[in-house]
């Protein structure tokens, strides 16, 4: 007798590797798929403005970086002392505009840099419900806590979703033309909007990612919400708020992630990985000629990994490790 019903997603054509660039964007959801992508030591940028939820504005502020345009300048404003950015999470912030505006600047040639290069770009898209800012009709990634009737609150369409999409994907692959785009739908709920209509905004973030890579080759969907909603379907496999997934859930979705995109010998050697951060975190009761063999064991087994792998601040903080141990 069968009592779930486990979704296995068929692997991708194209894998990716440790020596693969991505850009992973989007909700926060795709702050932790970055987070374990850059663990396992995968060159990837996550998120360069911060967690954006909403696909209008995260497609706007990729096309702006692709076609290294600055951030429209009437979209800066002050709150108490300190500027912030519309179309940027509320992490970055200044005392000055002019200060905030330099680094925003910085963050938008490092996602150009980074876009142009990249074999994969990660997009997890949160809610279909946003916010536009009335005075330049403008959909906003934050209201940075600013006055609510400076805002209007709407329900995307899934036509304006595709139309914006569609106008990323022509600034993307004209300087970049061999991208893969993998779409995910967040599988975190949106209480603040009900359960109802936080229904309604995941069905419109379905039917348009349904849309998009119906229609195009280069452009794949990875059922992150399906797996959590419908797979795993328990609130054991939540965190403590009821709305995003646990460690235990956030494991099984990253494991059906690299079922699907990683080749045995990439996850190989991310287990050789692992096992390496693992014994770097091992803190022993004493220092003794135990610790300095396991240490320079630590040491071979590191030098033993493929030199295209970033493992400088591991080296050095070893190296200081094994200089105290011979003090």
């Amino acid at each position: 007798m069968t009592f779930r019903t486990e979704l296995s997603p068929a692997p991708s054509a194209l894998p990716i590797t440790h020596q693969t660039p991505i850009v992973c964007v989007g909700s926060c959801f795709a702050e932790r798929i970055g987070a374990r992508l850059k663990q396992g030591k995968f060159p990837v940028l996550v998120n360069p403005l911060g967690v954006i939820f909403n696909p209008l504005t995260l497609f706007d502020v990729l096309r702006l970086a692709i076609e290294q345009k600055d951030l429209p300048a009437d979209l800066y404003t002050k709150r108490e002392d300190i500027w912030l950015h519309y179309f940027a999470h509320s992490q970055y912030w200044a005392t000055s505009q002019e200060e905030l505006a330099c680094t925003l600047q910085q963050q938008m040639q490092l996602a150009y840099e980074k876009l142009t290069k990249a074999q994969f770009l990660c997009i997890t898209l949160g809610t279909a419900w946003v916010y536009q800012l009335a005075s330049a009709q403008t959909t906003v990634a934050n209201c940075h806590k600013q006055p609510a009737h400076l805002f209007e609150k709407r329900l995307l369409q899934v036509a304006e979703i595709v139309a914006s999409f569609r106008a990323l994907q022509a600034s993307l692959y004209a300087v970049n033309p061999s991208l893969q785009i993998i779409l995910t739908v967040s599988p975190v709920r949106h209480l603040k909007d009900t359960l109802e209509l936080n229904a309604v905004g995941k069905a419109v973030l379905r039917l348009a990612t349904y849309e998009l890579t119906a229609s195009s080759p280069q452009v794949a969907y990875f059922p992150a919400y399906e797996l959590l909603m419908d797979d795993l379907r328990d609130y054991r496999f939540y965190a403590s708020d009821l709305l995003h997934p646990n460690e235990a859930g956030e494991q099984y979705i990253w494991e059906k992630f690299s079922d699907t995109f990683f080749r045995p010998e990439t996850t190989q050697l991310l287990q050789k990985i692992h096992k390496v951060q693992t014994s770097l975190a091992h803190r022993p009761l004493q220092q003794n000629e135990s610790y300095q063999k396991f240490l320079l064991t630590l040491q071979t087994a590191i030098e033993a990994l493929p030199t295209y792998l970033d493992f400088e601040a591991e080296k050095q903080e070893l190296a200081q490790r094994l200089t105290r141990n011979n003090a």
